[in-house]
């Protein structure tokens, strides 16, 4: 897995040796000498990772440089300090305030990558399984539920009491707490409570675990701001039904925000194409190209790729996989791809492993046939017009398709647009040159 990684350092020997140790392991690099360049680059590079020497952090740099790498998913970036031995702090005292690393200078070798590759695994681990926080002052109650947990594919977090399940939610991605009530020092409630009172952490599902049963203990923590609770001793169907019910409805409310910001984006692209037709002139491809960067920034379970294709402007293909995926589209040849301009208006989507209709396997051929490995796709087609996003990480659905038409309306706007601006020229030079 590629891993971005941003240096803040003015040591020129540092950043000379932690390059070579970052590229020979796989991972793009780039530099900044101070916090304000290093957030200014942050807006293009998007890393995963920020490395920063701690005499550069101004007061307020660490939470700037987190979400600077902010996406969708709510997924920070890591930022991992660097500083003298002769500065009196360590590991745990960097991680207590809130650093998710911590190197010594000069920066040892082994060190470094060994911290990278913990990034790298725990990014790995994320994208594969959804991780359950569990938190308990029973070691036994603990072992109870990742023995339930386990096996069926999630990751386990433990914690043993409320201060530390707060702690590692600050820190890490977690998709649900299971939360016992009775625990000493901050109980269930109040941890409950602190959780939904942060804007971080307020949309992670809590259930809470309890031995007490009557209708003032569930009140209790339903005030508190749980989703649910499961009443001790527990069965495994019961509690696997509760968290599978949870993180569904989680998926799908993170589904809602997502595509609201996408379409917010999309009416705000259009505002700004507006005002450029009187401000500075009007380019189509121009337009269509940040049309293109506006709605796949940040978007981890977007497409790969987009190809659009008008019958009078040809075919343009946007690679995200390429380094270049946010300079301009490059042109494709359009023989094997006309059919997809014909016919009414349609939108179809497909995903891997699925039986595919007809005209789907015609489209994964003719993709195939200029060099696009479709995987997951939607497909707007017919009228003139064709958009394909296609390769998506995740299975493509109906969000996909209601995103989609709205890039395909704002494609029409832009080619309208140039249609009538073309007109405009051509009568204007009729009128002075005839």
């Amino acid at each position: 897995m590629l891993m971005r990684v941003l240096v803040a350092d003015t040591d020129a020997q540092n950043r000379e040796l932690i390059r070579g140790l970052l590229i020979n392991n796989g991972c793009e690099t780039a530099f900044a000498y101070d916090q304000d360049e290093a957030l200014v680059i942050s807006k293009e590079f998007k890393p995963d990772i920020v490395l920063v020497d701690k005499t550069l952090l101004k007061p307020g740099g660490l939470e700037l440089l987190r979400a600077c790498g902010d996406t969708v998913q709510v997924r920070g970036v890591r930022v991992a300090v660097m500083a003298l031995p002769e500065v009196n702090e360590d590991e745990h005292t960097m991680k207590r305030a809130g650093f998710d690393g911590y190197l010594k200078k000069p920066v040892e070798a082994v060190k470094l990558m060994e911290m990278v590759a913990d990034f790298r695994r725990k990014s790995i681990l994320y994208g594969g399984k959804q991780r359950i926080l569990c938190v308990d002052d029973e070691p036994l109650n603990l072992k109870l539920l990742e023995a339930i947990l386990l096996p069926v594919g999630y990751e386990v977090v433990n914690a043993n009491d409320g201060y530390e399940a707060l702690a590692i939610l600050k820190h890490e991605e977690i998709d649900l707490v299971l939360l016992d009530v009775m625990m000493p020092g901050m109980n269930g409630y109040d941890t409950c409570r602190l959780i939904k009172a942060s804007a971080e952490t307020a949309r992670v599902p809590v259930i809470m675990i309890t031995a007490l049963s009557s209708k003032e203990d569930r009140l209790k923590s339903i005030e508190a701001g749980a989703q649910d609770f499961i009443t001790k001793p527990f069965e495994k169907i019961e509690v696997l039904t509760r968290i599978k019910q949870l993180l569904e409805i989680k998926e799908k409310n993170s589904k809602i925000i997502s595509l609201y910001g996408m379409l917010s984006g999309l009416t705000e692209r259009g505002n700004k194409s507006a005002e450029s037709i009187t401000r500075r002139g009007f380019d189509f491809f121009t337009e269509v190209d940040s049309l293109v960067r506006g709605t796949t920034a940040g978007q981890k379970r977007g497409p790969r790729g987009i190809l659009l294709g008008t019958a009078e402007l040809g075919w343009i293909n946007y690679d995200m996989k390429d380094p270049e995926s946010f300079k301009p589209g490059k042109s494709v040849a359009e023989t094997k791809l006309l059919f997809l301009l014909d016919g009414e208006s349609r939108v179809f989507y497909s995903n891997s492993g699925e039986e595919a209709a007809v005209e789907v396997k015609k489209v994964e051929r003719a993709l195939a046939g200029v060099g696009i490995n479709s995987g997951n796709f939607i497909c707007r087609a017919g009228g003139g017009l064709c958009v394909v996003c296609y390769d998506f990480v995740k299975p493509v659905n109906e969000q996909d398709s209601v995103i989609l038409k709205a890039i395909s309306m704002q494609v029409m706007f832009l080619k309208s647009v140039a249609f009538e601006i073309k007109e405009i020229e051509k009568a204007y030079d009729y009128i002075v040159f005839t």
